[in-house]
C-alpha cells in the first residue's frame, strides 16, 4: 500500500470504527498479527482483545468521538495526534461517570 492509502485506511479506523462504534471494520483494516503495546488492563495484546477494549469504551460512553488533529506518515507507518471526547454513563476503569 501507498503512504496515502495507508492515511486513509487510519482515517477510517478512526471515524468508523472508533466514533461510528462499527467495530466490524477492524476485523477488515487491522494485521492479524497485531500485538497492542498499549493494552488495557485484563486487554489481551491481540487483534481480537483490541476490538473488546473498544468495545468497552462504546459501552461506557453514550456518546463518544476521536478527531484526527495532525497526522505524519512516511512509507507504511502512519502516526496521528488526537483529541477524543464523549460522555460516561457506564463503568470505565479509572474514571467515574459524568452524565
Amino acid at each position: 500500500m501507498s503512504t496515502v492509502e495507508n492515511m486513509v485506511l487510519v482515517r477510517r479506523v478512526y471515524k468508523e470504527a472508533i466514533t461510528r462504534k462499527k467495530l466490524d471494520v477492524l476485523d477488515e483494516v487491522v494485521a492479524p498479527g497485531l500485538v497492542d503495546h498499549k493494552p488495557q488492563p485484563r486487554q489481551a495484546p491481540s487483534p481480537e482483545g483490541f476490538k473488546e477494549a473498544w468495545a468497552a469504551v462504546h459501552s461506557a460512553f453514550i456518546s463518544y468521538e476521536s478527531v484526527i488533529e495532525c497526522e505524519i506518515a512516511e512509507g507504511y507507518e502512519v502516526v496521528v495526534r488526537y483529541k477524543s471526547r464523549g460522555t460516561i454513563r457506564g463503568i470505565f476503569p479509572g474514571v467515574s461517570p459524568t452524565g
